[in-house]
């Protein structure tokens, strides 16, 4: 049985990125954030992803997660995805 890939397409519109300034408790702090579409099991999501504050925003084009680079253990020994998750395009 195959599974449907998870593809995440960076459409026109989702081109540009937000800075977000998060109050802390040691002081203000910025999030950088881009949109972009998840298809996943025949749904397409609205998904917000957090870039690092010096990376660029993801071009056009359809993507797939970077699994080593996105998932990580908690301390629960729990597996969740990272803050940042990265992404590689489909070629």
């Amino acid at each position: 049985m195959e599974t449907e890939k998870v593809v995440i397409n960076i459409e026109q519109r989702n081109l540009d990125t937000e800075i977000k300034n998060i109050p802390g408790k040691n002081g203000n702090f910025n999030i950088k954030e881009q949109t972009a579409m998840m298809n996943c099991d025949g749904q397409r999501l609205k998904i917000t992803m957090v870039l690092g504050e010096n990376e660029l925003a993801y071009p056009l084009g359809d993507y797939e997660i970077d699994y080593p680079k996105s998932i990580t253990v908690n301390k629960y020994g729990n597996l969740e995805f990272a803050r940042r998750i990265k992404l590689v395009p489909i070629s």
